[in-house]
């Protein structure tokens, strides 16, 4: 079993639509080079992505030679790694190299290798009951399978991301996505309609028998419909006895998605995200920092047409 985020076609999408510069480092080690004015020039293992350095098996010495020798010839301030909490074996040689955990992820696992009755019972009454609400209310789910409706997924996209105060990706960004991922069964793009309107969408990535929550978002003003909900039960319900593991994806604790993704019966797993800094302590970019909280409620004033054209930009220098 393994996520999408260790497949080249992934790399790909990122690569061509930020162009970012990769480095394979190994047999399942790879680390991209972000150059940022604002945000820093490291190398992360991988950006935009819950996981990423090694899945499953440790870290040898050898690899994390190659990993510094990269981080010297990009001239990279610091080296950015994401591990699964329960890779013990990567994290104690993280540890003894230098490198510092900075930041602590959750994300729930959830069995799926089963009749989507049996899933349904162990959901909480709270998602079931708000599942009832959007069928009642009209809303129905409908699978992106044309240019046009990934169109409509990016206006969603990039409206609904401009509420939350937080940059969107470029329209390159899913297009390169649609032709590297979707188009063979790797990407499952889906959105939520009422009354012939979009009110939101969700992307699922699908790896070896572990399918990956990445994206769901909903407009504000639709928020009662309960849109999330419904598109993450018509997921759900189409990948249950065929894959085994569907991976909720990384949140922070306490936080309201992690309220949300906690109510479907998962079990809570850690994410770590590790930082070795060459001469000064640099921090990763962080939405629960001061700053980008403060810049965030400026972001959510600014004009449609501006969060368009440089969001991408700044997005792609934040890479979390």
């Amino acid at each position: 079993m393994e996520p999408v985020f260790y497949r080249e076609e992934w790399w790909n999408v990122l690569s061509r639509s930020y162009n970012y510069r990769y480095f394979r480092l190994g047999n399942n080690l790879i680390a991209f080079h972000v150059k940022s004015l604002f945000f820093g020039n490291r190398l992360i293992s991988i950006p935009f992505s819950d996981y990423g350095a090694t899945w499953t098996r440790g870290l040898c010495g050898e690899e994390l030679g190659k990993l510094r020798e990269a981080s010297l010839k990009a001239g990279a301030d610091c080296i950015e790694l994401r591990v699964p909490g329960w890779n013990r074996n990567a994290i104690d040689i993280l540890n003894k190299d230098g490198f510092r955990a900075t930041a602590l992820y959750k994300t729930f696992l959830l069995n799926i290798n089963r009749d989507p009755r049996d899933l349904w019972v162990r959901f909480s009454k709270k998602v079931r009951n708000a599942i009832r609400k959007s069928e009642r209310k009209g809303v129905r789910v409908v699978k992106v399978d044309s240019e046009y409706l990934l169109d409509r997924y990016y206006d969603i996209h990039v409206g609904g991301f401009r509420e939350i105060g937080s940059p969107p990706h470029s329209r390159s960004f899913f297009k390169n996505m649609w032709s590297h991922m979707a188009t063979k069964g790797l990407a499952d793009i889906r959105l939520a309609k009422v009354d012939g309107e979009y009110i939101g969408g969700i992307i699922l990535f699908v790896g070896d028998n572990w399918v990956s929550f990445w994206q769901n978002i909903s407009l504000r003003s639709f928020r009662l419909l309960n849109a999330g909900y419904l598109l993450l039960w018509s997921v759900l319900q189409d990948y249950a006895g065929r894959y085994r593991v569907f991976d909720f994806g990384r949140t922070r604790e306490g936080s309201g998605v992690y309220l949300f993704k906690r109510r479907w019966g998962g079990r809570e797993k850690s994410i770590i995200h590790f930082t070795s800094c060459r001469g000064k302590t640099v921090c990763p970019p962080d939405p629960y920092q001061v700053k980008y909280i403060f810049l965030s409620k400026i972001w959510r004033k600014m004009p449609y047409s501006l969060v368009k054209k440089f969001g991408p930009h700044i997005l792609s220098g934040i890479a979390l």
